[in-house]
């Protein structure tokens, strides 16, 4: 049995504006996790989890049900809002994973809905999580120079690397190609690789940050919850380096870019145009 595929795809879209884990950005109407999905197939993985909200169900349902749900199963997690904390949004993408944690059932790794990572990210990974040993804990690191737009800033989280082993990671907000720490700097864009061990580390943490009483806005996401458990238990995640590239939608202005992207891999060979055809 292969390792499982969880994406997160239950984000909110408001820089967006719309649901930018459906924009067909691909030459035969495609997502990017259609993309990451055929990867995936192809490396390892079996089956797929997706973290959605239930207002999105039926659109998310009609998509996979006509593109990868025929190629592996795919089973769904519901991350809704607290309204009893006065929140408009969800808790963040730690708490996504682990609304998904009864589904998941072995060695896993988890993707945004919104990024494309490239089939030789996908496959080191695949490699990592199938290895013939117990798996651990992994991510895949991206060169930040290569994940940075032409012009403005982003947030990125860095990631200090010392003998393959994550020692820290930390985010940086007003990150610019002008304003770039270090050339060789690594960066998570979640692409992440856990065992089972892994979820009941994130329980605590969670537990943790909402015993801190947080605000309406406050999130508690996946790259925080990493960095709290290595701070106290360093050499517990390996850092695997991305050959391949990253692109990835934001904001609407991203997807001209994605787009220009993926018709120049469908050119070249490296995709199919039409990725599902039976």
């Amino acid at each position: 049995m292969g390792a499982q595929l969880l994406i997160l795809a239950a984000g909110m879209g408001r820089r967006f504006g719309g649901l930018k884990q459906l924009d067909l950005v691909g030459p035969a109407r495609h997502t990017l996790m259609d993309y990451t999905v055929f990867d995936a197939l192809r490396s390892g993985f079996d089956r797929v989890v997706l973290v959605i909200r239930r207002e999105t169900e039926s659109e998310m349902r009609s998509h996979v049900e006509w593109g990868f749900g025929r190629r592996a199963p795919v089973r769904y997690a519901f991350q809704t809002i607290d309204a009893t904390a006065g929140r408009s949004k969800p808790w963040g993408t730690a708490q996504a994973v682990l609304t998904a944690r009864d589904l998941l059932t072995g060695p896993f790794a988890v993707v945004n809905a919104d990024d494309f990572y490239g089939a030789p990210a996908i496959a080191e990974m695949g490699r990592h999580l199938t290895a013939d040993r117990r798996p651990g804990w992994a991510m895949v690191g991206y060169p930040m120079i290569e994940t940075l737009p032409a012009e403005g800033c982003v947030s990125r989280a860095l990631v200090r690397v010392e003998n393959g082993w994550m020692r820290s990671i930390e985010e940086l907000h007003g990150v610019s190609r002008e304003t770039l720490p270090d050339a060789d700097a690594r960066v998570s864009m979640n692409l992440w690789g856990f065992d089972l061990e892994f979820l009941e580390h994130l329980e605590r943490g969670w537990q943790d940050f909402l015993a801190g009483e947080p605000g309406p806005d406050d999130e508690y996401p996946l790259p925080t919850a990493v960095g709290d458990i290595v701070a106290t238990t360093p050499g517990r995640v390996r850092v695997l380096e991305a050959a391949g590239m990253w692109c990835g939608m934001t904001s609407a202005a991203d997807g001209q870019e994605v787009r220009r992207v993926l018709a120049g891999l469908v050119a070249e060979g490296r995709y199919p145009e039409r990725l599902w055809v039976v």
